[in-house]
């Protein structure tokens, strides 16, 4: 009974996505993270072996003229790569800011800004010599002063947006997180992009729950949650090749 309740409050936040929460005792909370913890890593392994199972037999029907296969070699991605640093940066740029707070908020503007300028503007390299180092910390320091004033001037409307159009937020996160895992596909031509959105199902379902947990539990079981969701692939590699 209790299971089924777990399920049902899951499957209506992915269909009325919110945050209020039932309140719950830190052991009531504990038991139903880890219900979740091993609910959600198994039916989002299931759904992205269905997806890629799908696209392998369309190509083989001929009906898609290229295979959508993944291109990981789990002999040269490196496992804390995947399992450590991608859940902590990808949590912290993708869901950190589904629960409004200008800190949050300030902290994935600088991200982006420092990104874009830094990587596509300027083309450097960060962080890999002294002086690049001290540049990009400096970069850092400017665009967040700046970002900041941005924040304080708008808070209360950018709070406002938040809250009313916060269904868009967290489906827009979780679209845009998809589609950012693009590149996780060998794609041999690029006319297979217009199939992109069907493909990358499974990491938008992927988006959705750990934006639900999140904002469920905190920052922290998203990441734990994206670490564990991240492992799957390996242990079926490993034991079922």
């Amino acid at each position: 009974m209790y299971i089924r309740k777990l399920i049902k409050e899951w499957f209506y936040f992915l269909l009325h996505p919110g945050d209020v929460f039932p309140d719950e005792s830190a052991r009531a909370k504990t038991g139903s993270f880890i219900f979740y913890l091993i609910f959600i890593c198994i039916i989002s392994t299931v759904f992205s072996f269905a997806v890629q199972y799908l696209f392998l037999q369309l190509f083989k029907w001929h009906i898609i003229s290229l295979p959508v296969i993944l291109k990981p070699d789990y002999h040269q991605v490196s496992i804390v790569g995947m399992v450590v640093i991608a859940p902590i940066v990808e949590e912290l740029l993708f869901r950190l800011n589904l629960r409004y707070r200008s800190v949050f908020i300030s902290f994935i503007l600088t991200l982006i800004l420092y990104s874009i300028f830094v990587r596509i503007v300027l083309g450097l390299l960060p962080f890999y010599y002294l002086w690049e180092s001290i540049g990009n910390i400096a970069i850092i320091m400017v665009i967040s002063v700046f970002v900041n004033l941005f924040i304080r001037r708008f808070n209360k409307s950018l709070e406002w947006f938040w809250i009313k159009y916060f269904r868009l937020i967290f489906y827009s996160s979780a679209i845009i997180f998809g589609f950012m895992h693009l590149g996780n596909y060998w794609i041999p031509n690029y006319t297979i992009v217009l199939l992109s959105p069907f493909f990358l199902l499974p990491f938008m379902f992927a988006g959705l729950n750990l934006g639900y947990i999140r904002l469920r539990y905190g920052i922290i079981f998203s990441i734990v949650l994206h670490a564990f969701n991240n492992l799957m692939p390996y242990i079926f590699h490993y034991n079922f090749r």
